[in-house]
């Protein structure tokens, strides 16, 4: 009975162990098959195993140091590309078998190795557990197998890299994931948090899995499982609950990532810079050699194809892939699987690839995160499992996916979860066709064995590489054998070297410098002198003749070597395929894929019988098994010899398109933009359009507003005045952009007619709109006619008051406080000349202006029409946008105050007394609140203006000079010196009025808070609909979101900076409108709020998709700031705003509250209770804030507990306003954002700013928008309310807020006339802003220029030259007179500022530092054919030589152009101080 039950027990022992414990004995196998193959090299050949192999044997090398000593403590790896974690566990294993054996040991290889293969074992054993729990026995058993076989595994479990202790810990917390996601507790919460940890401080790459925890638990939260306590079957208990393990999850894994690696925070300035370089590396920002393999390799693709291929081979490859589209298909209808591909994989992709940024990333995964939550709800029962391995693989593949650079290792930690996939999908496959047809039930599990069996031979040969020595080791014994001791030797720098190289002299060669002649001379000596060039593996030769263009010379140096033309012949090789015995070899291609024949004699040492792959990613073959290549100097050419070879070969291939260079225009298009923008077609020179500009302008502005107005009150028919203020703003957008379209299409040239036949045909719209709507129009317009008049005057005064101060000082450039209008102005004029678009560059001839310039755009379409000078539209221009900016945000805070007083709670809150006085129906109506927040945008400063005040008071009163008054209206754009950031505000914009996206941008901006607001206030309408894809949708909230999109599309192209944040405030508004009708925050409201975001997003990409084709852009990321903002500067900045928004919020607040009785017994003795843990959490939150300090500064915090009292307050006691409200609920929104961009900007800056000056610049003038916009509104609200504090306290802040008041009003009244008077000269009233130029000497660095003789030269070429044809003018430092011609007539020059030039030509700066020379060579040379060369080369038409370039250049150099037979020049034009040549055609 007992041998019975033993052998029964045996045997379910058996049936149930032997598969897995077969699978992993035989796993073990192939994985401990060679662990030592490299024994020979000193060092291993894997540089990251080595890098950790080092840093070990250097940790607790030094004793005496306290712990915390980060600086002199040996226990501080001071390296943290990878985490502490793996070099601490190795150093533990190492002091254990120190201590076992006795000695010391010191090569760490095999050891490290050994950890590598367990813990990868471990990985086998978990995807088992997981299959199991989750699927059946048969999907752990085929899942086991697949891993246990899978070559990336056996590969990397042969190094000790860190790969396979991520992937470990990876697999193991899915394991307690899927634990928590079944029956959530504190056990699983834990472990996760301890293994989350631990797998962070092994690589920070594992940051992902904290969206698959949080997965998890959402799971559990709303899967329909038995819950752990029965008697806890609500929801919010629930809830509750898997939010408190979550949190405990979280805050261990953050615990056990310092335990791991405690010097991340002891010394975390270097783990912040290593953890940054390794980021920028990833992403190719920086240019290491070892990732230029992968330019021009496409994201996603690259990967999954060496991952099939190599990685896991063919057979279990297409296995991972199908498995994981039958995991995403899975239980989910065709319509819903269109919007899963959609939302989960395009659109985050999209996002991701294009940001390149965390702020990017993170918005990727928030739509991930619910599309998966979307796609759980809607998903069978039974498929709903595979979420959680969705949850895992998509948001780390999208992520390690998009990298520039592509290891094949990177994508380890999600192969076992593949092959999960993959197990899951046979087996049902299976289950479905064993029950069909015999025929097709054999042949299915025919085919999957041939699968597995192909899979295992791909296994067994690759493993056979590791039963042979690494092949630098058989190629040293070689050398050692058969190469005289003595020889040169000559290496590659950045490969690997070959060991054991004592006898012989070693040089390197650095190929991957930049070319050079120096770099070819130094090559050409080197191997002239050398006996033999050691070639390690393809690393360099692959990567470099993939780029020709960056290596010409060193292209042609690989290409000759090969072929033998430098001397040299191939004597031996070394390589390693995998292979089974001479049956058969896998050849990777390291020639042809690379643009290059393979050397000589190759053949003889490759194996007779192989199959060639192709390309293999270098990170899969380079390590374990290279192609060596040994060559030997047979022929002993000369270094001259040599050089010369390599030149010739060089030059066969030197022809290169042009076009392929960015911002280069094409020949057709360059031929089409040289004749076409003759000066006499675009200005008028009839005299009413010379003499009455202002009345041209306005007219046109007016007729454009009119036009507009029947389609703008579609768009804003939720509004009071149905937006008649924005009419002008939009009309300007739909005009320019119907007009852009047409000339980015190459339809028809640019020109006066064109956007007449664009207004003909906005104008035959809009009577139909009209005419369709006239009934409703008309009574509208009897009702409101003199609102209507009221609010055009309102436009018309602002309008003319701006033109006014523009008349006073416009001047278009001064030496000292001039800005940056000469490039505003080049560029306007460029854009007005140009045929089609993009425009050409006028300060990069021969390319076109990689800038956005859209606004610049829209100016020119209104000269187009007008027939304006630009000098004098230019001025104009600011004032229009200057009223559009007023008189938008004027209708904003208007209608919001209409609305509010239409809402109870307001109406309670600001009408409480019925009785009111004349003064308080003033103050009480919208209009006030509309102008009061248009002055605090774009009229009042900052602080500074109050500062200044008393400054100069304290100054005369103290001196008892009253004569003294200094008022810098500079500074208060400078508030943060001695830092160089720049804290512009609207009014200082308008008032330097440089005609910058910046400024431009500002009135747009209001727009698309506009629409936000009018879809906001529709909320409740419902008009027609239209089925689209078999769903209804609104046809006027359809209009809205359209023109939403258009607004933001623009607003990219006008000024791409303020594109994300507007966006931002627009989805979250979608959002709102969504959760309002399906009256919460449910499924279908997140659907619809994600479609209709989407919707809006691709709008605004594809009308201006030609735009965004063209443009190129190098600093698109974010990256650690470099300073911070002091408090009382952010106050003396915002500070009105700040009072006036936590006034607002504490009066909400303390409304409120006075419901609240905390004198009340219970309440009293509750707190006594728990006054314990009131004072620890108190102490915890003082940690943190002081944490939070220490990290991101004093400003950062304020701003944070500002933004946690908003919060507080917002859904403590509006929560319901901010669900019903929408004026409570937009402003509320306004200021979050305002509030966290602006703590953004104390921990990041834009990647490749000048410190942050341009972040800074940029931001705040977004934060100043909305602030101002919500403030405005706030103050309406505030001083229309009865007591808002106690007595005194009320007194206080109306006495306050006065103070305030004053001082912003300082700003305006005091500074407009300094800035008037910043001018060369005063001169008479006017609009043109090259007035200043008939009269004005200019002290330059190179001598007195009279501005008078560039004047007429200029006015000459207006009138003379037609087209655009490349003018040539000298070179000079940017903000002075130079690129005066190519400024004032729009002609292309060389080249212009060059540091801006170099900014928006960043990857291909080197060019234009080249044409910078070349433009001083071309003036200074004496050398007449030098100059006849470069002139012809560049394609000049024009030279100008006027007092500046005499000055500057040479007078033999100048003089040469005397010699105008020999230069083939022509005198064309002459005064006293300037000549213009013509250049005449070969």
């Amino acid at each position: 009975m007992n041998y019975s039950k033993f052998f029964t027990r045996f045997s379910l022992f058996f049936s149930n162990y032997l598969p897995i414990l077969s699978i992993l004995i035989l796993s073990a196998i192939f994985r401990l098959n060679g662990l030592d193959w490299d024994v020979g090299y000193n060092y291993t050949p894997h540089p990251d195993e080595r890098a950790i192999l080092t840093k070990v044997s250097q940790l607790g090398s030094t004793v005496g140091y306290s712990f915390f000593d980060a600086e002199n403590n040996s226990w501080n790896p001071k390296w943290f590309a990878y985490g502490s974690f793996p070099l601490y566990l190795l150093k533990f294993f190492q002091e254990i078998t120190s201590f076992l054996s006795g000695e010391k040991l010191t090569d760490l290889r095999l050891l490290g190795r050994l950890i590598s293969v367990v813990a990868d074992m471990g990985t086998i054993c978990f995807v088992y557990l997981i299959g199991k729990q989750m699927f059946g026995k048969r999907e752990a058993i085929l899942s086991a197998f697949l891993v246990g076989f899978c070559v990336l595994h056996v590969q990397l479990s042969h190094f000790y890299a860190v790969d396979t202790l991520l992937t470990f810990f990876v697999i193991a917390i899915l394991f307690y994931l899927y634990q928590i996601s079944k029956s959530c507790n504190i056990k699983y919460s834990i472990i996760v948090g301890v293994l989350t940890g631990i797998g962070l401080a092994t690589k920070v790459s594992i940051f992902p899995i904290y969206f698959t925890i949080l997965m998890s638990y959402v799971i559990f939260v709303t899967n329909p499982l038995k819950f752990l306590d029965s008697s806890a079957s609500d929801f919010l208990y629930k809830l509750k609950y898997a939010f408190g393990c979550l949190l405990l999850s979280l805050l261990t894994s953050i615990l056990m990532f310092f335990i791991c690696q405690p010097y991340m925070l002891l010394d975390y300035s270097k783990f912040i810079s290593d953890v940054s370089e390794q980021s920028m590396m990833v992403r190719r920002l920086l240019d290491y050699p070892y990732t230029r393999q992968y330019i021009g390799t496409l994201p996603y693709y690259y990967q999954l194809h060496h991952l099939v291929i190599w990685g896991l081979g063919v057979p279990f490859g297409l296995l991972a892939i199908f498995g994981l589209i039958g995991n995403f298909v899975r239980g989910i209808n065709l319509n819903s699987l269109i919007y899963f591909t959609l939302f989960a994989i395009i659109i985050p992709a999209g996002i991701i690839v294009y940001s390149a940024s965390l702020l990017g990333i993170f918005f990727a995964l928030l739509i991930l995160f619910f599309v998966l939550f979307f796609n759980f709800t809607i998903r069978k029962q039974k498929a709903r499992e595979d979420i959680l391995l969705l949850a895992w693989i998509l948001p780390y593949f999208l992520i390690v996916g998009s990298f520039e650079v592509k290891f094949l290792r990177y994508l380890l930690p999600i192969v076992p979860v593949l092959f999960l996939c993959s197990s899951r999908t046979l087996v049902l496959i299976w289950e479905n066709v064993k029950i069909r047809s015999v025929q097709l039930k054999y042949s299915f599990l025919g085919l999957m064995l041939l699968g597995f069996l192909f899979g295992v031979i791909y296994l067994i040969s690759f493993s056979s590489i590791y039963s042979q020595k690494h092949p630098a080791v058989r190629m040293s014994n070689w050398v050692q054998e058969n190469v005289p001791e003595g020889s040169l030797l000559l290496n590659e720098l950045w490969d690997e070297y070959l060991p054991n190289m004592g006898k012989y002299k070693l040089k390197t060669l650095n190929l991957y410098q930049p070319e050079n002649p120096l770099k070819k001379a130094e090559i050409s000596s080197r191997l002239a002198e050398a006996d033999y060039i050691y070639i390690y593996s393809h690393r360099l030769y692959a990567t470099i003749s993939n780029l020709p263009e960056r290596y010409p010379d060193t292209s042609a140096y690989y290409r000759t070597l090969f072929s033998g033309e430098l001397g040299y012949e191939l004597v031996h090789s070394e390589s390693t395929f995998p292979s089974i015995g001479d049956h058969l070899t896998i050849v990777n291609e390291t020639f042809f894929s690379s643009n290059l024949d393979p050397p000589e004699k190759l053949n003889k040492f490759f194996p007779s019988n192989y199959m060639n792959f192709g390309k293999a990613d270098e990170s899969f073959t380079v390590y374990d098994h290279p192609v060596n290549l040994l060559f030997k100097n047979s022929s002993r050419y000369s270094a001259n010899q040599i050089q010369k070879i390599i030149t010739q070969e060089s030059e066969k291939f030197s022809e290169r398109d042009t076009q392929s260079s960015k911002g280069i225009l094409s020949e057709n298009d360059r031929l089409i933009q040289t004749k076409g923008g003759s000066w006499k077609s675009i200005v008028d020179e009839r005299s009413v359009f010379r003499d009455l500009p202002v009345l041209v302008w306005l007219v046109f502005i007016q007729f454009l507003g009119l036009i507009s107005l029947p389609f703008t009150v579609l768009i804003f028919s939720s509004f009071k005045d149905k937006g008649f203020l924005f009419s002008k703003i939009v009309g300007l957008l739909i005009l320019s952009y119907l007009t852009w379209i047409l000339l980015s299409l190459k339809i028809i040239d640019f020109s006066r007619d064109l956007v007449f036949i664009v207004l003909s045909l906005m104008s035959l719209t809009s009577i139909l709109i009209f005419l369709f709507n006239k009934q409703n129009f008309m009574s509208y317009i009897k009702l409101n006619w003199k609102m209507f008049l009221r609010m055009e005057l309102l436009f018309l005064s602002t309008f003319l008051i701006f033109v006014l101060i523009r008349m006073l000082n416009p001047d278009l450039w001064h030496p000292n406080l001039g800005g940056e209008k000469p490039m505003d102005l080049a560029y306007l004029t460029a854009v007005m000349k140009s045929s089609t678009m993009p425009p050409y560059d006028p300060w990069f001839s021969g390319g076109y202006l990689n800038y956005y310039y859209f606004g610049q755009f829209m100016v020119a379409v209104i000269i187009h029409a007008t027939g304006i000078l630009p000098e004098i539209a230019f001025n104009l221009a600011i004032a229009t946008f200057f009223a559009f900016t007023f008189s938008g945000s004027f209708s904003i805070v208007f209608n919001l105050a209409v609305k509010s007083s239409q809402l109870p709670n307001f109406r309670k809150m600001i009408f409480a007394n019925k009785s009111r006085t004349f003064f308080q129906n003033v103050r009480g109506s919208p209009i006030f609140a509309g102008i009061f927040a248009a002055l605090l945008l774009s009229v009042f400063g900052n602080l500074d203006g109050g500062l200044q005040l008393f400054e100069n008071l304290t100054n005369m009163i103290s001196n008892r000079d009253f004569s003294i008054w200094n008022f810098d209206f500079w500074r208060s754009s400078r508030m943060m010196q001695p830092g160089i950031e720049i804290t512009e505000f609207p009014f200082f914009t308008f008032l330097f009025a440089d005609l910058h996206a910046h400024l431009i941008s500002i009135p747009y901006t209001i727009l698309s808070l506009g629409l936000c607001v009018s879809l906001l206030f529709s909320y409740d309408e419902f008009g027609k609909k239209v089925r689209i894809l078999n769903y209804k949708y609104d046809i006027n909230e359809l209009l809205k979101l359209f023109i939403l999109g258009v607004s933001l599309g623009a607003l990219r192209v006008i000024n791409t900076w303020d594109y994300p944040i507007f966006l931002l405030i627009s989805i979250v508004s979608i959002f709102w409108i969504s959760i309002f009708k399906y009256k919460f925050f449910n499924i279908d409201a997140i659907f619809i709020g994600i479609k209709k975001s989407a919707f809006v997003f691709f709008v605004g990409y594809i009308l201006f998709l030609p735009y965004h084709i063209n443009y190129h852009s190098s600093f698109s990321s974010i990256e650690k700031t470099t300073n911070q903002t002091d408090i009382t500067q952010f106050i003396y900045i915002f500070g009105i705003f700040i009072f006036l928004i936590l006034s607002f919020y504490l009066y909400i607040g303390l409304q409120n509250c006075s419901k609240f009785d905390f004198t009340k017994t219970s309440f009293k003795s509750n707190f006594k209770k728990n006054l314990f843990i009131y004072t620890f959490i108190l102490m915890f939150v003082l940690m943190i804030f002081y944490f939070i300090y220490s990290l991101i500064g004093l400003t950062s915090v304020v701003l944070f507990l500002i933004s946690i009292f908003i919060f507080f307050v917002s859904t403590k006691f509006i929560s319901k306003s901010l669900f019903q409200d929408p004026v409570m609920f937009f402003v509320t929104t306004l200021v979050i954002v305002g509030i966290f961009l602006a703590i953004g900007l104390e921990i990041f800056r834009v990647s490749g700013d000048v410190q942050r000056m341009n972040s800074v610049f940029k931001f705040y003038l977004q934060i100043w928008t909305l602030l101002s916009i919500v403030s405005g509104f706030f103050a309406w609200v505030l001083i229309n309310s009865n007591n808002i504090f106690k007595f005194k306290v009320d007194v206080f802040w109306r006495i306050s807020f006065c103070f305030l008041l004053l001082c912003v009003m300082i700003y305006p009244i005091f500074g407009t006339g300094k800035r008037i008077n910043t001018r060369f000269d005063q001169l008479p009233i006017t609009l043109d802003g090259t007035e200043f130029m008939k009269t004005s000497i200019y002290q330059s660095p190179y001598g007195p220029i009279n501005l008078k003789y560039d004047y007429d030269a200029i006015n000459w070429i207006r009138d003379e030259i037609s087209g655009s044809p490349v003018m040539l003018e000298g070179q000079f430092p940017l903000y002075t007179w130079g690129g005066r011609v190519s400024i004032y007539t729009g002609l292309p020059t060389l080249l212009g500022w060059y540091w801006h030039q170099e900014q928006q030509r960043w990857g291909n700066k080197t060019e234009v530092a080249e044409r910078k020379s070349i433009v001083d060579t071309i003036y200074s040379t004496t050398n007449i054919q030098l100059a006849k060369n470069l002139i012809n080369s560049y394609k000049v038409d024009y030279i100008y030589i006027g007092e500046l370039e005499k000055n500057k250049y040479p007078v033999q150099g100048i003089k040469k152009f005397n010699n105008i037979s020999e230069l083939n020049l022509k005198i064309i034009y002459e005064n006293k101080e300037v000549k213009i040549y013509s250049v005449i055609p070969r």
